[in-house]
């Protein structure tokens, strides 16, 4: 950024590019967790074992952990447009920002939303998986304290308090909105200094958590819950040739090269809820009644 006056040590903020590298890097990192772990999980199928209850302790905790990082991350790339204005109070600064927060509000407000909803609610993550003879389909649901004093999925997140989040759906979904969000930064930092984009030749990236990533999702089954297979689907498809040193990805969203199948009726389903030694009413997803302790 030759020629551009950066105001970040005003701030007490990195330089702009260190700002997204440590930010989307920790993303990276985050979301690799939870593929390991996801991996680990269905390789040695230990959700099959009636011993091993706490077998989906470490994904939800990478989950978590995971949802934190991507909201740092929106964060931080606010932080980034402040950083071409000396303050950040002024009309035009407001303007900028506000423009970038419009863009991505969705995306913001979806997982804005379940991070709240954990820090400030006392929500929960907890796990739920469906399985039949081929296919074990996990996710996830955030679990709080419903307006009749039973403890269920959270109705501001999940439709009715009775459907959850699949994983096969969530990860692309995260992917295709995390470069909505950076084109739109992109643009954004364009507008304001007038800088030459970089052309795809020269944006060659070493990140090598952001290959592992793109091609352990890219290869996620297209089986999600019941619910999602009318949903907008994700779709995520990476490629690479070691020999040319080339790397293909394409994002589309909502795509319709490919159309999701839901879990077959009939599948076996399991979850975890969580007592707090005095709710005895909890509410689970996709059963539509309560159950009483």
């Amino acid at each position: 950024m030759d020629g551009i006056t950066l105001y970040n040590s005003s701030y007490r903020l990195r330089h702009p590019l260190g700002i997204y590298n440590l930010s989307f890097g920790t993303v990276l990192k985050k979301m690799d967790s939870v593929l390991r772990e996801l991996d680990k999980v269905r390789k040695a199928s230990v959700y099959r074992d009636l011993k091993k209850q706490d077998w989906d302790e470490t994904l939800v905790s990478n989950l978590d952990q995971m949802l934190d990082a991507i909201m740092e991350h929106l964060d931080d790339c606010k932080n980034i447009i402040c950083c071409f204005f000396e303050n950040s109070a002024t009309k035009s600064a407001n303007k900028a920002i506000r423009e970038f927060n419009g863009e991505i509000k969705a995306y913001r407000n979806h997982v804005a939303i379940i991070v709240n909803a954990i820090k400030h609610n006392q929500n929960r993550l907890r796990s739920i998986f469906f399985e039949t003879f081929n296919d074990f389909v996990p996710g996830y649901y955030a679990e709080g304290l419903l307006i009749d004093g039973t403890v269920g999925p959270n109705p501001e997140i999940h439709e009715k308090g009775n459907v959850a989040i699949s994983l096969n759906r969530d990860l692309p979904f995260h992917i295709c909105n995390l470069y909505f969000v950076s084109a739109v930064l992109a643009n954004k930092v364009v507008q304001l200094t007038g800088i030459k984009p970089l052309s795809s030749v020269e944006q060659k990236t070493n990140y090598a958590e952001l290959s592992a990533v793109l091609r352990k999702v890219s290869v996620l089954p297209s089986i999600v819950f019941p619910d999602e297979a009318k949903k907008p689907y994700p779709y995520v498809k990476y490629t690479s040739d070691h020999v040319r040193g080339e790397e293909r990805l394409l994002l589309e969203f909502p795509s319709n090269r490919l159309k999701p199948k839901p879990v077959p009726s009939g599948s076996h389903v399991q979850l975890s809820f969580g007592g707090d030694g005095v709710t005895s009413s909890f509410k689970i997803p996709y059963f539509g009644e309560g159950v009483t302790s």
